[in-house]
């Protein structure tokens, strides 16, 4: 399929929507008992979702054909590629029931990031719909560009909308991708952020069991009397059949596997819930209580337990779970406030049954301890918040997942305006001259007046725009879910180009001076040339999608460009050839770089945050904060470097080794997915729970650069910083006690004598050698001028009827090299060699010279069509640096 043919069909399929289809409702007699189905996790698109697709559905059409309904639980595809949906309608085809979706993190992962092409295949992300008595609710827990799980604000205020339209009597069964209320019960990996935000909305109705998939395995857990149920994957070839018997009051989950024909029993679960329901309270401290002081008591009461559990434990949102002790019928536990760190917590209490069932409370409470950062306010928005703001002078611009972009003051979280788009805003608004720049997941780009609101234009690409526009001059550049990177004018919103790739764009771009750079899910990173739109290179990064250069932004800096990617690499390129400059092995494929004191500075999923030289790609300085993070980056303030993990824990740190941790600070149970703003002394924040948190922390003033960056104070832009460094680390050259090297004066005869001295390793002359120059007593340099001397390899003057060494005069560029020539032991070039210089003709020191040029150690300057050596001019320290490293290379 061409290009031109494949945008086509993705346009339209986007705004025709005639692939979109919604499940055909089933006016079905009243019965007393009925079955459906829960498939989930087909993969279409990978070896084993291909395979065990098509015998699932042969499975079902031969067996159960009675199901009233199908629910597929979301990664319907490997990687939301529009053919593997259509794949997918091909495979289940000859199914009769109607089929309910819901997506899953493999839809909103990588191509279909902003779930667009989900929703023209198979309509809304999350529903429901009643069937013989029951009602059905399908949530969609799937973050865009993530694996994590979460409950968007908007969603939950649509449940609780459409619960209130149920009677509490009626049983209701949910769907969700992630699992429900699983992480507290069986001790795992955290699926989900907020899961307990359903508790207060679900807990007066009738829950008779939420079906869930993504851990590809079947499992069963029950908390506050709601049960979950994972399902096998369809993938390795199973799935459920649930029978619901309402005379007999139970639905009964079935494990069905296609391969052996097994049919086993997994769960029998009541439809109507006891009139009596056991369950744990927090009773101290009170929900959203400052606690101050050195410690406080937490206490727990239990509720219509007619035996003891097996036991009642407590944890804080980061921590294991530990025991409570039973006082009076009370559960309670002295916590020490020195354990816990900064800003708004959670506590946990849970009791389990002997029969295995969990019961959970949450309690969420502030901490202030530390004087170094606090929460200055707090503003909610609408959904939830996947991007950092942008900043003017006074105040931010910001989005959330329901579609909305806002005005906020800095100073106080107020909401001046809003801007509501189509689609969830997933990265950054652009401010810039009084304009505000963003694209929505309803396939436009906004530009919006920055005093009001209004918007001044849009342009609708043919796909979910889930990248942050970057402005440049009088353009906009920004790529689409479409495959296309659009450039638009900044004031009309008129197309100027479009550039074609192959798979979404999910990345801000980087502009170089005439070049614009970005990656693509297709594997590439891109260089297109700004006014023309056409290619300059392309550099394949990725074997497959999973590990595209696209997740991340290119940084490009002083003409060359970097870009990590999820395979645990960092590249650099020539901005204007593509050549490849170095290639190191560092875990941040989902960090975007920013600069400090002349280093590339990128985060880690495991916390880490380092420095890389831009030069060679050497890892300068590192600091493992072991605050874990997703698509976080590191944001400067002042000289601090500011992480946030995603599990709502914010740390700031220096490049000192004495006391690197500034603060911390906790955000609650939320993901942390959105990266910072900074103007001076405050930092704003979004998180994924839908708020706006503003610090306020003194910024760092800026450190001295990385030692392994810049050996020396004063060499961080010079351009002999690499060589210098070398012979720093190799111990040839040593700088002054204010720590600079000052590059750029002229050596002298000491100073050459002492970097001799130490390349050759002549630290000393012999015990019984005795100087002939009369001006060394006393001299710091005594001692290595004398080891040369004794060698040969320094000479000096006549003074009347002395001989001197004159130490702490400027050597010139012809006393120098024959200094070098004589440690080197190469007198003369050979014979046949006629050098370039045309200043060393009749010269005393011409044999030096031509023997050092001839071995490629020198160079000279350039007199328009003359090179010069310019034997009596003085050689600067910077250049002696340079020809020392040349000669350690031979």
């Amino acid at each position: 399929m061409t290009k031109k043919i494949f945008i086509a069909f993705l346009m339209t399929v986007l705004f025709i929507g005639v692939l979109y289809v919604l499940p055909q409702k089933v006016n079905a007699q009243e019965t007393t008992s009925f079955k459906f189905i829960h498939i989930t996790d087909t993969h279409i698109g990978s070896a084993n979702g291909n395979k065990y697709s098509p015998a699932i559905v042969q499975d079902i059409l031969t067996n159960y054909q009675d199901a009233g309904f199908i629910v597929h639980g979301g990664d319907i595809t490997e990687l939301g590629m529009p053919q593997e949906y259509q794949h997918y309608l091909e495979i289940i085809k000859p199914l009769k029931q109607p089929i309910y979706y819901l997506p899953g993190n493999h839809e909103s992962r990588w191509t279909d990031a902003g779930k667009g092409y989900f929703k023209s295949f198979f309509g809304p992300t999350y529903t429901s719909w009643d069937y013989q008595g029951v009602h059905f609710i399908a949530l969609d827990t799937s973050i865009a560009q993530g694996q994590h799980g979460s409950l968007d604000k908007e969603m939950l205020e649509w449940l609780k909308k459409d619960l209130a339209k149920v009677e509490k009597t009626v049983p209701v069964i949910m769907f969700a991708h992630h699992p429900v209320f699983f992480d507290e019960a069986i001790d795992a990996t955290k699926f989900m952020d907020n899961d307990w935000d359903l508790w207060p909305i679900v807990k007066d109705y009738n829950i008779a069991g939420i079906f869930t998939g993504h851990g590809h395995k079947d499992l069963f857990w029950s908390v506050n009397e709601i049960p979950g149920i994972m399902t096998e994957t369809v993938m390795d070839g199973g799935y459920s059949v649930i029978e619901v018997d309402k005379a007999k009051g139970e639905l009964v989950v079935y494990n069905r596997l296609v391969e052996g024909q097994t049919y086993t029993e997994f769960a029998r679960l009541p439809f109507k819930k006891p009139a009596v329901k056991s369950a744990v309270k927090i009773t101290s401290p009170e929900q959203n209580k400052n606690i101050s002081g050195s410690s406080f008591i937490l206490k727990a009461d239990l509720i219509n337990w007619a035996v003891k559990p097996q036991k009642v434990e407590y944890k804080l949102e980061d921590f294991s779970w530990k025991p409570l002790d039973l006082v009076n019928n009370t559960y309670q536990k002295e916590i020490d406030l020195k354990e816990i760190e900064d800003g708004i917590r959670n506590i946990w209490v849970r009791a389990v049954h002997s029969n295995g069932k969990v019961y959970l409370d949450r309690v969420t409470f502030r901490i202030k301890q530390n004087e170094n950062v606090k929460i200055l306010w707090e503003t909610s928005l609408s959904g939830g918040i996947l991007h950092a703001p942008s900043a003017s002078q006074q105040f931010l611009y910001i989005g959330d997942n329901s579609g909305r972009v806002y005005q906020l003051d800095q100073k106080t979280g107020k909401k001046n305006w809003e801007f509501k788009t189509g689609g969830p805003i997933t990265d950054s608004p652009h401010y810039v001259d009084g304009k505000v720049y963003v694209g929505s997941a309803d396939g436009k780009v906004y530009a919006l007046k920055a005093t009001n609101g209004q918007k001044l234009w849009e342009f609708s690409t043919g796909g979910a725009v889930i990248a942050s526009p970057v402005v440049k001059g009088d353009k906009v550049f920004v790529g689409s879910s479409d495959f296309n990177f659009y450039t638009l004018d900044a004031n009309t919103g008129k197309l100027a180009w479009n550039f074609t790739t192959g798979n979404t764009i999910a990345s801000s771009a980087a502009v170089g001076t005439d070049t614009v750079y970005f990656g693509s899910w297709d594997n590439n990173l891109y260089a297109i040339d700004i006014l023309t739109g056409q290619e300059k290179w392309r550099k394949q990064l990725g074997s497959q999608v999973y590990y595209a250069p696209a997740g991340s932004s290119p940084l490009y800096l002083k003409g060359n460009v970097y870009i990590s990617t999820p395979a645990g690499k960092v590249f650099a390129f020539d901005g204007e050839t593509g050549e490849q400059l170095w290639e190191v092995s560092a875990a941040s494929g989902l960090s975007n770089p920013t600069v400090l004191n002349g280093a590339i500075i990128y985060s880690t999923t495991s916390g880490s945050v380092y420095a890389l030289d831009p030069e060679t790609g050497e890892n300068v300085w590192q600091n493992d904060t072991r605050v874990t993070g997703y698509r976080s980056s590191p944001m400067l303030q002042g000289g601090n470097i500011i992480l946030n993990g995603h599990k709502g824990k914010i740390i700031s740190v220096n490049t000192t080794e004495e006391n690197p941790v500034n603060w911390t600070i906790n955000l609650g149970e939320t993901y942390l997915f959105s990266n910072g703003t900074v103007n001076e002394d405050l930092f704003f924040i979004g998180t994924l729970g839908g708020k706006v948190v503003a610090l306020e922390a003194e910024k760092g003033a800026m450190p001295k650069p990385f030692p392994l960056l810049a050996a020396f104070s004063d060499v961080l832009d010079h351009w002999a910083r690499k060589d210098l460094n070398k012979l720093a680390k190799l111990g040839w050259i040593s700088g002054f006690t204010d720590g600079s090297y000052r590059p750029d004066i002229p050596v002298t005869r000491a100073e050459l004598a002492g970097m001799l001295t130490r390349y050759l390793n002549y630290t000393e002359p012999s015990s019984s050698f005795s100087s002939k120059f009369s001006d060394l007593e006393g001299h710091w340099a005594q001692h290595a001028i004398a080891a040369l001397e004794e060698q040969g390899i320094a000479g000096g003057y006549k003074l009347k009827d002395k001989n001197v060494y004159k130490p702490d005069a400027k050597i010139t560029r012809a006393e120098a090299a024959v200094m070098l020539t004589r440690a080197l032991k190469i007198y003369a070039p050979p014979q046949e060699f006629t050098s370039s210089f045309s200043d060393i003709n009749n010269h005393w020191a011409k044999e030096a010279i031509m023997a050092l040029e001839e071995q490629k150690l020198i160079s000279g300057y350039k007199d328009n069509e003359k090179l010069l050596f310019k034997p009596e001019g003085v050689l600067s320290r910077a250049e002696i640096g340079v020809i020392l490293v040349r000669m350690s290379a031979r």
